[in-house]
């Protein structure tokens, strides 16, 4: 091998060695130059809280019931809720009615008319009796299945079909 081949070959390698030395480096002063430290501190006040969602004002809800002839021996019975209280923070109300024998009969939206009135026909004596029903505000959570419940309002209609 020629001395100058060698020296040549030498030289590229210290080159080599030079380029991956100064390569390590820079990989492991870059992090170092990034990093800071905080020395002031801060603080802040988280408040929480939740809607309650309360009974509907009964002196605003008004449950009327009629229990009219239909048919010869039938009978028609009508329960409305013809106004009722607007419950703060509700986005939605629910209407109730359970018939004598503590079966919910009907379920809905006092805001549509189908919601707001409960309607059956039957002998009139299967009708008459004491009917309970419930008016409470929801909270449906915006793009959620969560419903948030409130309180009830609740009352009783004693009902005579002649």
């Amino acid at each position: 091998m020629e001395p100058s081949t060698s020296r040549k070959s030498a030289a590229v390698l210290w080159r080599r060695l030079i380029v991956v030395l100064l390569l390590v480096a820079s990989l492991l002063g870059i992090p170092a130059i990034a990093q800071a430290a905080f020395t002031g501190q801060a603080y802040g006040a988280l408040t929480v809280g939740a809607a309650k969602l309360i009974a509907p004002a009964a002196s605003a809800t008004t449950i009327t019931a009629s229990c009219e002839r239909y048919q010869q021996a039938s009978r028609q019975l009508v329960i409305t809720a013809t106004s009722y209280g607007k419950v703060l923070h509700a986005n939605v109300h629910e209407f109730t009615v359970i018939n004598p024998s503590g079966i919910i009969v009907h379920n809905g939206d006092p805001a549509t008319q189908i919601g707001r009135q409960y309607s059956q026909i039957g002998d009139k004596n299967l009708m008459s009796g004491t009917w309970r029903w419930e008016l409470r505000g929801k909270y449906q959570v915006p793009g959620s299945t969560n419903v948030w419940t409130g309180q009830p309002l609740t009352g009783q209609l004693n009902i005579v079909c002649n």
